[in-house]
């Protein structure tokens, strides 16, 4: 299955609160700016596909001109929400190039997606602050016994941690700016 590369389809803007000349250069941009902005995401997803189940794979980086071209197309973005998923793709995009470069022996094959299952499940009700890293955790710990991975991918996995950190918190701030947007489709 491939994802598109807009990662923000389903994403919504930011209601803007009441605009008066004193407030205009500090007030969250118009409504429409962030429709607009996510238009033109939408627009520029059609650049291309990045098929990410493939991230373990060689030559995953050949889509970092997608990804950059994607990045280039959109341009210069004013509404918060807008910025925020496109950080997260960002995000996204570099942790699967770095687990490419330096873990995909370690954690390709499914590896990763069966340790962070088993460690959902574990802290499934816990799991509540992205900052709680007993999640993570759990995932170097399961990596420290599997036969593919050696104490230098732990230690990898661990020291890019705040990077998977601030992936969630983004999730979490998407969320909470889609909770204060109108819902307008059409």
């Amino acid at each position: 299955m491939q994802i598109k590369l807009l990662l923000a389809a389903c994403l919504l803007g930011i209601v803007s609160g009441e605009t008066t000349p004193e407030t205009l250069a500090s007030s969250p941009p118009e409504e429409n700016t962030c429709n607009a902005e996510m238009d033109k995401m939408r627009e520029c997803s059609q650049i291309g596909t990045i098929d990410l189940r493939h991230w373990d794979k060689p030559g995953f980086e050949k889509n970092i001109p997608l990804f950059t071209n994607w990045l280039q197309c959109i341009g210069e973005t004013k509404c918060s929400l807008v910025q925020k998923v496109i950080e997260k793709a960002q995000t996204k995009f570099e942790g699967m190039l770095h687990f490419n470069k330096h873990l995909s022996t370690c954690l390709g094959n499914n590896a990763l997606v069966k340790f962070s299952m088993a460690c959902s499940q574990e802290f499934m009700n816990t799991r509540n602050a992205c900052e709680d890293t007993a999640y993570l955790d759990c995932v170097a710990k399961r990596m420290e016994k599997h036969e593919k991975c050696t104490l230098k991918d732990v230690k990898t996995y661990q020291d890019y941690q705040p990077q998977l950190i601030r992936y969630c918190t983004l999730k979490q701030e998407i969320h909470e700016l889609k909770k204060q947007r109108v819902i307008k489709l059409g």
